[in-house]
């Protein structure tokens, strides 16, 4: 598969192009973040919270303010996210 950096330049990427960019990295991160937390919720070991915690920070980052334009609390979506992804399992202690 190529990669856009050989086929696209920077003018290229007009404003829909990079809110689209920025969506399907939002949500990718999104499901991650889902599947982290279930992960870590059923088997809670080191490499799992681990993961959890590394993707917990991209919603604390500089790069969630500017993919979502400053328009939405990192904090309160990664709550959420992890609320909905937990929803209805048992969680081992």
């Amino acid at each position: 598969m190529p990669r856009m950096k050989d086929y696209l330049k920077a003018e290229d990427l007009d404003t829909e192009a990079c809110l689209d960019l920025a969506a399907a990295v939002m949500s990718e991160q999104a499901e991650a973040l889902t599947h982290a937390a279930r992960e870590a919720a059923v088997r809670p070991n080191k490499e799992n919270l681990s993961r959890l915690e590394t993707l917990r920070n991209f919603y604390r980052s500089d790069w969630f303010k500017v993919l979502s334009c400053g328009l939405a609390d990192g904090e309160q979506v990664m709550k959420q996210i992890i609320k909905r992804a937990l929803r209805g399992m048992k969680i081992r202690a």
